[in-house]
């Protein structure tokens, strides 16, 4: 859906004219159909923000603290409830992280918007991911697995000509604390000792811009929305340094020439191998 960015009061923000190519509708013709198709939508996260940025607000929405880290919550009071059916629909965040969001919606009668959990587990996990990318031919950072048993000394996981690398764990935590930066083979045996009887991912590091691109892959195409710079790890704002601080929608000509295009095209080529897969839904893609 594309999202009138100027007509967010006090934003000070680009208008979508300003930030390239947005593929979808118009937001107010989103809305008009999604007033036609639902009942009622809850959009499930221990926090309400989201849900409380869309405006003008629609009577159909409302927010239930369900967080995938915390026990669920006391359910809703009867005067919420509706006849259980299609029309009423629930949304979460990460849905894929634990069981909370399908029981909710389970337990009171909706239909939670998700992919099937098989396929975004695949493509969540920090290892399998490499065969997304090399499935849609998007390149990524010379990388090895280093094994949960059996390991040999941390030196030699490390090639000669690294300057440094990156170590991950393979479940996607959220917070950025599974993505750690190191800067000798010395580094990688003190984590390596941090994360035992796992699997780790190590990548050459990539210095550069960071981007995202978010998209949705529907039934029959991958449609690409904003490409943003993503701030991460800003000592100001986080505690760690692969913890995400937020993002800025950009131009394309406030990166490199050529960039802006690529990072959409693997947006892409990305959805178009998770549509293959049957996934459906939103998804973003981080870029180095």
């Amino acid at each position: 859906m594309r999202h009138r960015l100027n007509d967010r009061a006090g934003s000070g923000g680009p208008s979508a004219e300003d930030v390239g190519d947005i593929e979808g509708i118009d937001a107010d013709t989103g809305r008009k159909l999604l007033d036609d198709l639902l009942d009622e939508a809850v959009w499930l996260d221990h926090c309400p923000f989201v849900s409380a940025s869309f405006g003008p607000a629609p009577a159909w929405l409302r927010h239930e603290p369900v967080s995938a880290f915390q026990p669920l919550p006391v359910p809703p009071p009867a005067s919420l409830h509706g006849t259980p059916g299609p029309r009423r629909v629930c949304v979460s965040f990460a849905p894929e992280h634990g069981p909370n969001a399908r029981t909710w919606a389970r337990t009171h009668g909706y239909r939670l918007l998700a992919p099937e959990a098989g396929v975004t587990a695949w493509a969540a996990d920090k290892i399998s991911v490499l065969e997304l990318f090399e499935e849609a031919g998007v390149a990524t950072p010379p990388c090895l697995v280093v094994p949960a048993t059996g390991r040999a000394p941390a030196k030699a996981y490390w090639p000669d000509d690294w300057p440094g690398a990156v170590a991950q764990r393979r479940q996607n935590n959220l917070i950025g604390r599974g993505t750690v930066p190191l800067g000798s083979p010395a580094e990688l045996e003190r984590r390596l000792a941090a994360w035992p009887d796992e699997p780790v991912r190590l990548s050459r590091l990539a210095p550069g811009i960071s981007l995202t691109v978010t998209a949705c892959a529907g039934p029959d195409r991958t449609v690409v929305s904003a490409v943003s710079h993503q701030l991460v790890g800003l000592p100001e704002l986080a505690a760690s340094w692969g913890t995400h601080c937020g993002n800025q929608l950009v131009h394309p000509g406030d990166v490199p020439d050529g960039l802006y295009g690529q990072a959409r095209e693997a947006a892409r080529r990305v959805g178009e191998v998770l549509r293959g897969r049957g996934f459906r839904g939103v998804f973003g893609l981080d870029l180095v």
